[in-house]
């Protein structure tokens, strides 16, 4: 299949291997929900916008499983397909093709949300004081309505989003390939014969012949013709099912089968109350034999099991996201970045030991940057320097014509954190650092003219060459996150380019002044990752971040320390022995940036 849209290159480039690498279903089905979601948000203007998640196993009230792609705005949502990203992991589609087709489930789906006519008015009437269909055999009509209002939606998107029609053709491109002859001759073989003529011609205008025959060739233009007065709305939705069911209905055979099919509908509704409900579930059944009408029917998808798709929501909930290595190391491989913030869990609320005490208050005396000087001017003072401005006051005998200059100092810092957490760095090293920044932030946290981010990076997980990195904690947040740094994966690490997105993230902040402190043991590991080009690329990286105007300061945590490694890699390095020496320490290093 042909990649077709700027998405699909974007995704299956190596600026996502990570979703390219990753073997967790979960990991895929929720990066990919990062592009897809925001396609469907530039075609969904509801108030509120729905929601956007996989398809996963649901019942309904008879407890009958199904997971397809669909609407539902008795919940805001829309539901998508996912078994093209599940065919990708396993290999039999390629992972451009599979975004491709996922987006466009879900644009077709969000087109329904905007565009599908309001259908009860057309199918129902009253009569007698009870709803009854207003067309026989009502499970055609609603096959046709359905198949027609399809093609409507994906048109009216396409007239407003013209770069978006590549996405319906990846679709059924995909279709295409998926479109099963029936292995028995079904019940009402003629009608679902001529419904196979009616699906391809409107679905597939250019590609009808490989599945019809040029002998339909009469058949296939009067369905297009019908098909084209309902998009150009020169009819209504009422006359556009009244006029396929009287075609239908032309062949002498067709008219037998539909007899046949309204009778046993006429059966149907005598056990049954609810009429709009066996309409439902005309519609769901479709026609057997017949081509499915809507993107994604029961039979053709694969639901995720609800372990996985909890998973899937909770890496959404969390913003999963992967991002480019900022600092490429040249001549090495660099894993990709997958970063998202981890929600808290009862285990990491009770790993928080951090509380004010006397050591944050002696970390708080030596953090100490640099001032800044912002100036503003008090006008219409009584006293001060003449505001030549105000001068006209006098003659009104108003004596408010001076004003007053004010200088008022404080910092202006942006301070990041980065936690080690690689498995060298399990126990009592990262028990030591997860106490660093408690105290650390518990000092900072409400100091005037400083803002304070964490970070917490490992690596390799769910058996993905990639950099993990978990956004801890900023303004706002409850300091129990810090918690979350004894709970959380501990496998390799990705130093160099942990620091680098750290860097990015600070690089374009407003404030002048711009410390990292990184609290590891200075032992880069991952995957075709370490040893002294790992060490040479950490230098390089603070040498970047250093001409940005960010200074890169390491707490070097490890007891058997090996000096000479970490001379190599950070320009400012501190060797920790005790949480009580580190306020000193700090000051003497940063009365050099002062």
């Amino acid at each position: 299949m042909t990649i077709k849209t700027r998405l699909s290159h974007r995704w299956a480039g190596s600026a996502h291997r990570g979703f390219a690498g990753t073997k967790d279903l979960a990991t895929r089905l929720a990066l990919a929900m990062t592009p897809v979601a925001s396609i469907v948000r530039v075609v969904d203007n509801s108030t509120p916008p729905l929601t956007v998640e996989w398809s996963s196993v649901e019942r309904d009230e008879k407890g009958v499983a199904s997971a397809m792609s669909y609407t539902n705005f008795g919940r805001n949502k829309i539901a998508i397909n996912p078994v093209p990203i599940i065919e990708a992991a396993d290999g039999t589609l390629d992972d451009a093709t599979a975004i491709d087709v996922v987006s466009g489930f879900g644009m077709h789906e969000a087109s329904h949300a905007q565009y599908t006519k309001a259908l009860w008015p057309v199918l129902v009437h009253d009569e007698g004081g009870k709803e009854v269909p207003s067309f026989r055999p009502m499970r055609i009509a609603v096959y046709l309505l359905n198949l027609v209002e399809d093609v409507r939606i994906e048109y009216l998107t396409g007239k407003k989003w013209p770069g978006f029609i590549a996405y319906f053709e990846a679709v059924l491109d995909y279709m295409w390939e998926r479109h099963a002859e029936p292995t028995e001759e079904p019940k009402y073989a003629k009608m679902a014969e001529r419904l196979r003529t009616v699906y391809f011609a409107c679905r597939y205008p250019d590609r009808w012949q490989e599945r019809l025959g040029a002998t339909e060739s009469a058949e296939v233009a009067w369905w297009q013709a019908w098909q084209a007065d309902y998009l150009e709305d020169r009819v209504d939705a009422a006359e556009t099912i009244r006029r396929g069911l009287e075609h239908l209905a032309k062949d002498p055979e067709t008219q037998r089968e539909m007899s046949g099919m309204e009778a046993e509908e006429r059966k149907q509704e005598k056990a049954e109350d609810n009429i709009r409900k066996l309409i439902e579930q005309w519609m769901k059944e479709g026609v057997e034999g017949a081509p499915a009408v809507c993107i994604g029917e029961d039979g053709e998808l694969q639901p995720l099991d609800a372990e996985t798709a909890e998973r899937v929501r909770q890496l959404i909930r969390e913003q999963l996201s992967e991002e480019r290595t900022p600092h490429p190391d040249e001549g090495a491989r660099n894993p990709a970045i997958h970063v998202r913030k981890p929600e808290e869990t009862a285990e990491s609320r009770r790993a928080f030991i951090g509380r004010p005490n006397a050591t944050v208050e002696a970390m708080r005396a030596a953090l100490v940057f640099r001032a800044a000087a912002p100036e503003h001017t008090i006008k219409l003072q009584k006293s001060g320097q003449i505001d030549d401005e105000e001068l006209y006051r006098f003659g009104m005998g108003d004596m408010r014509v001076y004003s007053e200059r004010i200088v008022e100092t404080k910092p202006e810092v942006l301070f990041g954190l980065l936690v080690d957490g690689s498995g060298s760095m399990w126990g009592e090293k990262l028990k030591t650092a997860q106490e660093l920044a408690q105290v650390l932030i518990w000092a900072l946290h409400d100091a005037d003219g400083v803002e304070t981010k964490v970070w917490y990076h490992t690596g390799d997980t769910d058996e993905t060459e990639a950099a993990d990195i978990y956004r801890l904690w900023e303004r706002g947040d409850p300091m129990s996150r810090l918690g979350l740094i004894n709970t959380l994966e501990h496998a390799n690490n990705y130093d160099s380019i942990a620091i680098g997105y750290c860097v990015k993230e600070m690089k374009d902040a407003a404030q002048p002044q711009k410390v990292l402190v990184v609290l590891s043991d200075g032992i880069p590991a991952g995957t075709n990752y370490g040893g002294t080009q790992a060490q040479s690329h950490v230098r390089a990286v603070v040498e970047w971040a250093r001409n940005l105007g960010i200074e890169v300061i390491q707490i070097a945590i490890d007891p058997a320390m090996d000096k000479a490694r970490q001379a190599r890699m950070f320009r400012t390095w501190i060797p920790y022995t005790s949480t009580a020496d580190l306020p000193k320490q700090l000051t003497r290093v940063l009365e050099r940036f002062a």
